[in-house]
């Protein structure tokens, strides 16, 4: 190299003394910015017979460019093998791409030997990029966070607190620039498969090191230290204590699932009683329940209840179910509809359960204030529902008013028992009358026949037939 300005040929000195890499007439750095052209028409760049003015092919001013031709258009020009021409073995016959560097490698079957690689053209490296130094031919050392053969490959490296590992773009990140990463991104699909109104952002990777994924039906969470995310830089979470494990896939607490961790999960294990309520032997209908204790809709279709069609229940939260009722009382509509609406009924419960059973066993009476419609098993801590199994119990009308029905129905009974006492005893009354007068008719005729001179005198102590007439009257 030269040791001071005074070394460098006047070609590269402008009038103000200042050195120009490419000549006075072809600086591309300099105030005139441009190559210079010849101005013979169909003369290009590369080509121009004029190019000579600004010693172009310079080992020490390369004018920033990496390839150009050389060598005559027919032949060698009897310069083949002569070494100093680009490479040791000399020029290569006609035009061509300059040769920079003799490409020297070791065989790969025998590392002692030293081999003759393939050509490489072009001119090689000019510059060390961000401020590496040149410490020998075409061999560059590089400052901090960059690498390459010309110090402008950037590197990353990301420290990742969970263990200490260093680590660069993950996931199919890309290294731009020094420390920094380009992660993967794409506009997210879940609209067109679940709701047409979520929310239609980016989803992919994320974080310096790209190794936090994106849920665009979640959001990101400063505070998280998850695994999922080891960059340390948060996570992106799904609702109800869910994670985003995966660009758009979140992983669902217990007792949540769906593509966004908002849909609630209801089982439940079938126990004897169950088995016994459900009424079948079939395993396939059990698994069915306990699957789905709320909807139970692999076992019995849906009804149509306000225009629609409902289930027998729905799993709003988890293990809590909400189950269908077809009408309840209301004790405000009650008042302003009357008693005779069915805002006034209560759910029936038998009065009469310890002489009766009208429940089969997958019926139930209502417990709270539904009297047509579906319940089940109670969390008592919680006061909820768990299964909607079980079908409340509609009586009839007898069933309904039994106790009313027994006491019209004894109070009639009653009734009926002292009109026929009374009956009786005016029929006997008027019995007896008739015999006491057929006897009162008999008896003048029987004293004039029975007269006689020895004719029986009774006593004052015995009875006269009055006297048994008055004694009958008496018992009426």
């Amino acid at each position: 190299g030269f040791t001071s300005a005074k070394m460098i040929s006047s070609n590269f000195i402008n009038e103000a003394g200042r050195i120009q890499k490419c000549g006075r007439l072809h600086n591309p750095v300099g105030p005139n910015d441009g190559y210079y052209v010849s101005n013979l028409p169909g003369v290009g760049l590369e080509y121009s017979n004029q190019n000579g003015l600004s010693n172009v092919t310079s080992g020490r001013f390369l004018c920033s460019r990496l390839r150009w031709m050389q060598g005559d258009y027919i032949d060698d020009a009897g310069l083949y093998g002569i070494p100093g021409m680009g490479d040791d073995n000399g020029l290569i016959p006609g035009r061509h791409v300059r040769i920079n560097v003799n490409n020297y490698m070791r065989d790969e079957l025998n590392p002692d030997l030293w081999v003759n690689g393939p050509s490489i053209p072009g001119e090689g490296i000019y510059e060390c990029a961000h401020r590496g130094s040149c410490i020998g031919p075409d061999v560059c050392t590089c400052t901090d966070g960059w690498d390459g053969y010309d110090c402008t490959t950037p590197l990353c490296r990301h420290e990742q607190p969970a263990d200490g590992v260093i680590v660069g773009c993950l996931n199919g990140g890309t290294c731009v620039y020094k420390d920094q990463c380009r992660c993967i991104q794409v506009l997210s699909v879940l609209w067109k498969y679940h709701q047409p109104e979520l929310e239609r952002g980016l989803t992919g990777w994320g974080g310096t090191d790209c190794s936090m994924p994106i849920c665009v039906q979640g959001y990101h969470d400063p505070e998280c230290n998850m695994p999922f995310a080891p960059g340390g830089e948060g996570c992106y979470r799904c609702p109800n204590n869910g994670y985003c494990v995966a660009p758009d896939v979140c992983q669902c607490d217990e007792g949540w699932s769906g593509y966004d961790c908002q849909t609630p999960v209801c089982e439940m294990v079938v126990d004897p009683v169950t088995r016994f309520q459900l009424d079948t032997v079939d395993e396939e209908k059990v698994h069915a329940f306990e699957i789905d204790p709320c909807g139970l809709s692999n076992l019995y279709a849906p009804e149509w209840h306000n225009g629609a069609f409902h289930t027998r229940g729905n799993c709003t939260l988890p293990n809590q179910c909400t189950c269908l009722c077809k009408k309840s009382y209301n004790e405000k509509l009650c008042d302003y509809y009357g008693e005779k609406s069915d805002y006034c009924i209560l759910p029936f419960q038998d009065p009469l359960f310890r002489y009766r059973n009208k429940l089969s066993p997958n019926v139930m009476y209502g417990t709270q204030d539904c009297w047509s419609g579906y319940e089940g098993y109670v969390n008592e801590e919680i006061d909820r529902f768990t299964s909607c199994h079980l079908t409340i119990y509609e009586p009839d009308y007898i069933t309904k008013h039994s106790v009313s029905l027994l006491s019209w129905g004894c109070g009639l009974f009653i009734l009926c028992v002292f009109i026929y006492c009374n009956i009786k005893r005016r029929m006997h009354r008027r019995f007896v009358h008739k015999k006491i007068e057929r006897r009162r008719r008999r008896r003048p005729a029987e004293k004039n026949h029975n007269a006689h001179a020895f004719e029986y005198k009774r006593t004052d102590m015995e009875d006269t037939p009055e006297d048994d007439e008055n004694d009958e009257l008496k018992k009426l």
